[in-house]
């Protein structure tokens, strides 16, 4: 398969998933009270054999901070940012105000393929939620007091391995 055509094919697939996947689905007023969420459902293409970074774009209907993000796929490997190891965070932080939006990293190496696939992207958020609005946008994690429920949550996003 040519460049063109596999490239073609990659936008074709890109442009479905972001028009077929809402949100998470929820009614406005339960989104308005939700946990974080994926905003699109799908972190891009990658090509097989070279590792690409990538982000996956968060909000939040409440305000949390200690976020950790973790990432697995089949035959993905997964390398996240210097800073972390063993995680990605926002990038401004751990923390995410509700109803902004930041992204987390991570860096992505599929496994050779002999034709384009599809394949989930598997991301866990463990995270703590913060009682009665405490955060202010963009303030930085140096100034939250991370206290409240710790919870997590998952979640898939699609991700297009080319050969």
């Amino acid at each position: 398969m040519g460049t063109t055509t596999r490239r073609a094919i990659t936008a074709t697939v890109a442009a479905a998933v972001v028009g077929a996947a809402p949100l998470a689905g929820a009614a406005p007023a339960q989104a308005a009270a939700a946990g974080p969420r994926l905003i699109v459902r799908a972190v891009g293409a990658i090509d097989s054999g070279e590792p690409t970074w990538v982000s996956a774009y968060w909000t939040t209907g409440r305000d949390i901070c200690g976020a950790r993000v973790t990432a697995t796929a089949p035959r993905v490997g997964v390398g996240y940012p210097a800073n972390t190891a063993d995680h990605s965070s926002f990038s401004r932080g751990a923390a995410l105000a509700r109803r902004t939006v930041d992204h987390t990293a991570f860096r992505l190496d599929a496994e050779d393929t002999a034709r384009t696939r599809v394949t989930r992207l598997t991301l866990t958020m463990t995270y703590t939620e913060l009682a009665g609005g405490a955060l202010v946008p963009w303030a930085g994690d140096d100034d939250v007091d991370c206290r409240g429920a710790e919870k997590s949550v998952t979640t898939t996003a699609l991700l297009v391995v080319n050969p």
